[in-house]
């Protein structure tokens, strides 16, 4: 505890009001998740029901579960092919030790990130100051405060609070060019595993710095980076890109950006704790640009970033929005997740008055938001997901209606339909049973006097593929064509006979390429870890003087 008495006694009074306010608000947000704040925001009935079927299905031995057949009432959902899988592969290696409790396991995963974020701009804060009190303020506001309170315990965004984990990694450089690479091509592997809008903001702000700072070298270490990441992440990439067209990809604007995106004007539409928290952030940043610019201060890659990021959340900008690079984003205030890192490096590397405030702003807000939020701890709402298992409506398939509560009513309506059942008048004699099920594969004896259309208890997706057996006629396997009935419910033609109907998931062609890159990218990046650590101890070693020892004569 020296050092951090001795890092107090050298801070500036506004210096220790901003880590003290700073750490008050990270203290109550910690307690939110220890407590077991429950995941009752925006997105959790889809992030508590994809953490259990996903980790439930690796359990089962399925390497990269992509199909969930537990959502939208048994009918499955293809979510996996094209949502971002890290957080997900990280939950179900927790699983192995810990019961899947949806809150519990859901804050357990969140303050995993939060740690790294804590990490992560710790490590980027070191690049512009040295004093353990600063950068202790700055992981503190980058980690808890403002719109990343919003993000873990109001929005409930999960992959988007991963992502701001490895977002202040990319900034980061080391002293070898090779390091750098090596270190820059895990941040970019992370963010496009975690989350793909705030992979397109962070690309934007390293491209803002890249520009400001004038760095050539960096430009090509980032390019280097990111070709490796982009092979690392073929797995997910080449499946989410080529099959984009098999689902509804337009409900991920059914929120209108006919304003900012909930920033500034939605605020007096739609109430509510990200709003304030996230109103909260631009304000600050706004204030920071404006006495920046008026003390004449230097204007470095930080403030640059801090402007387009507010600039970008005025109205005026709203037709920004439409365009079609843009709408990756979704949404304005996701760029409060970069203004945030803005503000707390802006505090690193000058830790004025006028920060230091700013950050004593936003924590008393955030502490305000915690102090409201924390009756849903005597409220104890109920989780947002029930046996339906209502999946996110920009993933089902497009032979399903375009209207989710159309879906919704299906699954509601028929979520007690067998696994298979024959349709139009048949003899009572024919029949289709289940005799076995796995995760991605079921199996069923069938019996039929004549041929009869059958309807399975599954939304069509082409890569279901029927194999029928007729051991009693002599016959090899013979491939039986799906079909979407009008609802996108998976039907098929049965010849007569006796046989054994196999129901299997098979990889696409994207996933079976992109598998392959993967594994090449993953082995080259080992590879380049392993490489840039022996350089490193052996250029420690080199720089090691060896002691002259005089023989005595």
């Amino acid at each position: 505890m020296n050092w951090f008495a001795a890092a107090w006694r050298d801070a500036a009074r506004h210096e220790r009001a901003a880590f003290s306010f700073v750490l008050a608000a990270s203290f109550v947000s910690l307690l939110f998740s220890i407590a077991g704040y429950p995941a009752v925001g925006h997105d959790a009935d889809v992030h508590l029901n994809w953490l259990d079927q996903f980790s439930r299905l690796r359990a089962q031995g399925i390497a990269y579960p992509r199909w969930l057949p537990i959502s939208n009432g048994g009918f499955g959902s293809p979510t996996f092919y094209f949502y971002p899988p890290l957080p997900y592969w990280i939950a179900s290696f927790l699983r192995l030790f810990l019961p899947y409790v949806p809150t519990p396991f859901y804050n357990v995963m969140a303050l995993i990130a939060t740690m790294g974020s804590l990490v992560t701009s710790a490590a980027l804060a070191r690049r512009y100051a040295n004093r353990p009190l600063i950068i202790a303020t700055v992981a503190l506001t980058y980690s808890f405060l403002a719109y990343h309170f919003a993000d873990v315990f109001v929005r409930d965004a999960l992959g988007e609070h991963w992502a701001m984990m490895f977002l202040p990694q990319v900034f980061i450089r080391l002293h070898g060019r090779l390091q750098t690479i090596a270190l820059l091509s895990i941040a970019w592997s992370g963010l496009v595993l975690t989350n793909i809008p705030i992979t397109v903001l962070a690309g934007a702000s390293v491209l803002v710095a890249l520009i400001v700072e004038r760095r050539k070298a960096s430009v090509i270490e980032h390019g280097v980076a990111l070709l490796i990441a982009a092979a690392v992440s073929a797995a997910y990439l080449l499946p989410a890109a080529f099959l984009r067209p098999l689902i509804h990809p337009e409900h991920l604007w059914d929120v209108k950006m006919q304003t900012t995106g909930f920033a500034v004007l939605d605020l007096f539409r739609f109430h509510g704790w990200l709003r304030f928290l996230a109103l909260a952030t631009l304000v600050a940043g706004a204030l920071y640009l404006l006495l920046a610019w008026r003390d004449r201060l230097r204007q470095g890659a930080w403030w640059w970033i801090a402007l387009i990021a507010v600039v970008v959340q005025i109205p005026i900008f709203t037709p920004l929005w439409h365009l079609h690079a843009a709408s990756i984003v979704q949404f304005s205030w996701r760029w409060n997740s970069v203004l945030l890192l803005a503000l707390a490096m802006a505090f690193a590397v000058r830790a004025s008055i006028v920060l230091s405030w700013l950050l004593v702003g936003l924590a008393i807000v955030t502490v305000i938001g915690e102090a409201r939020l924390a009756t849903t701890f005597i409220v104890h709402p109920l989780l947002p997901y029930d046996r339906y298992r209502i999946d996110a409506p920009e993933y089902h398939p497009v032979w399903c209606s375009n209207d989710p509560g159309e879906i919704k009513a299906i699954a509601m309506f028929r979520i007690g339909d067998p696994p298979a059942m024959l349709l139009g008048l048949t003899p009572t004699e024919d029949s289709i049973v289940r005799i076995a099920q796995d995760a991605d594969a079921m199996t069923f004896h069938v019996h039929l006097t004549q041929p009869a259309p059958a309807r399975f208890h599954l939304f069509y997706w082409p890569y279901w593929k029927l194999t029928i057996w007729d051991s009693v006629a002599g016959r090899g396997p013979n491939v039986a064509s799906l079909q979407p009935d009008p609802n996108g419910i998976a039907t098929a033609s049965l010849p007569a006979g006796d046989y054994r109907l196999d129901l299997s998931l098979v990889e696409s062609e994207p996933e079976v390429v992109g598998k392959y890159i993967s594994l090449i990218g993953l082995m080259g990046l080992i590879g380049m870890i392993g490489f840039a650590a022996y350089r490193e101890r052996t250029i420690c070693l080199d720089t090691i003087e060896v002691p002259i020892v005089s023989r005595a004569t």
